[in-house]
């Protein structure tokens, strides 16, 4: 884990060791089933130029990365036992469009901060089919069906998802869109 620790320092990635005060934020967890839990360090990109190079450096390392992103998990499925923590919760900004009525959110963030940026934008009449919960994760949800309070009335969480912006496991970039045709690689990807 040392040689990974230096490369993610040379590449200028910021990274969180045991016993650090946000390592140790970062892999704390409400199932108490999980918190023996601690990867080899947490590393919480602000940018998504980082993630594409932790990813890289994890591939070139042969290491396991686990991604948080954000929220919590009751599962355990945002910590590991070994290699990297990829804490999304940093890359949390929400964007709300009302002449397209549509929110962007990173990938960390969190239904407590979508509902803020519409309470805070006084958008009276909009709702956002998200979690039950303002600290469950948005990509977290979506990634997994999104079931929430609107599900009967609205579908899924996913079925509302238009576009998503995806750092592949060799860590290319890519942009997916529910127009994209289906027999394309972003297609499939969708």
């Amino acid at each position: 884990m040392d040689a990974v620790v230096s490369a993610l320092l040379d590449e200028g990635i910021s990274v969180l060791k045991i016993g650090e005060n946000y390592y140790e934020r970062s892999v704390a967890t409400s199932n108490l089933l999980y918190r023996f839990f601690r990867p080899g360090c947490v590393v919480q990109p602000t940018q998504i130029s980082e993630v594409e190079t932790i990813i890289r450096v994890a591939k070139s390392h042969d290491v396991v990365v686990t991604i948080k992103n954000g929220g919590h998990s009751y599962t355990g499925s945002s910590i590991s036992k070994e290699g990297i923590s990829l804490d999304l919760s940093r890359l949390n900004h929400v964007i709300i469009d009302m002449d397209t009525e549509t929110m962007t959110l990173q990938g960390g963030a969190l239904w407590g901060h979508a509902y803020k940026a519409l309470v805070n934008g006084s958008h009276s009449g909009y709702l956002v089919n998200g979690g039950r919960c303002h600290t469950v994760g948005v990509s977290g949800f979506i990634l997994r069906g999104g079931s929430g309070p609107f599900t009967r009335s609205f579908g899924m969480g996913y079925d509302a998802l238009k576009e998503a912006t995806i750092v592949t496991a060799d860590a290319r970039t890519v942009i997916v869109r529910d127009t994209d045709r289906r027999s394309t690689k972003e297609g499939r990807l969708f």
